[in-house]
C-alpha cells in the first residue's frame, strides 16, 4: 500500500503492522506538535489488542554517522549526532528515544534487533541476548549509496564498543518488535 496512513481507515484491526523506513518520515506527513507519536497513537488504534507493531529505522546514533557518513535521509554529515538543528521533518532516533517514544504511545515490551550493517542490507542480525562478539563485525559493509570521508576503521572502533557493552548504543539501525498494550497511552 503506498498512502499517506493518516488518511486511510480500515474497518478490520491488524495483527501486525511493518514500518520499514516509515517512522523517521511522520514529521513530513504528521501536521501535529509531536507528529512521531501521534504517528505512533494512530498506528496503536490500527493493531489489535494482541497486535504487533515492528519496527525498522536507522539509529541516529549509528557508528556509520560518527564514521562520517552522510545521514541516510538529508544528506547531511553529522545531522542526525547534532540533533537535527535544520528540521527538515526527518529524523531518527536512539535507543532509549525509540524506547520512550514506543512506551508514550502505548507499547510495550520492545524486543531490540541489530540488523548490520543496517536493516536495509543486513548480513547479520543480532539481539540483546546475543551481541556480537570482538572480530565479528570484521566485515562492516561500506556504503555504496554515497561518498564517505573515511575517519576511523569502523570494525575497530566496533571492537571496543562490544568490549564495553554498548553494541545496542551505536548499532547502525534498529529492528523493533512492540506490542500493543490494552490500556490507554501515557
Amino acid at each position: 500500500m503506498v498512502g499517506n496512513l493518516n488518511d486511510i481507515q480500515f474497518d478490520e484491526k491488524f495483527d501486525y503492522i511493518t514500518l520499514i523506513g516509515v517512522l523517521e518520515y511522520a514529521g513530513k506527513f504528521t501536521n501535529t506538535a509531536e507528529p512521531y507519536l501521534d504517528f505512533l497513537k494512530s498506528i496503536k488504534k490500527m493493531l489489535k489488542p494482541d497486535g504487533v507493531l515492528i519496527v525498522a529505522i536507522e539509529n541516529k546514533l549509528g557508528l556509520k554517522y560518527w564514521a562520517g557518513r552522510k545521514e541516510d535521509h538529508t544528506g547531511v554529515q553529522f545531522e542526525s549526532l547534532e540533533g537535527y538543528i535544520s528540521d527538515k521533518g526527518v529524523k531518527t532516533f536512539g535507543k532509549t528515544d525509540l524506547t520512550n517514544l514506543l512506551e508514550t504511545a502505548g507499547f510495550q515490551n520492545s524486543q531490540f534487533y541489530y540488523p548490520m550493517p543496517d536493516y536495509k542490507l543486513p548480513t547479520q542480525i543480532f539481539s540483546d541476548d546475543c551481541f556480537p562478539k570482538v572480530g565479528e563485525l570484521e566485515k562492516v559493509t561500506p556504503s555504496y549509496d554515497t561518498e564517505q570521508t573515511v575517519c576511523f576503521e569502523e570494525y575497530l572502533v566496533f571492537n571496543n564498543i562490544i568490549q564495553n557493552g554498548h553494541f545496542d548504543l551505536f548499532a547502525n539501525s534498529f529492528l523493533v518488535f512492540s506490542e500493543n498494550y490494552e490500556g490507554t497511552a501515557k
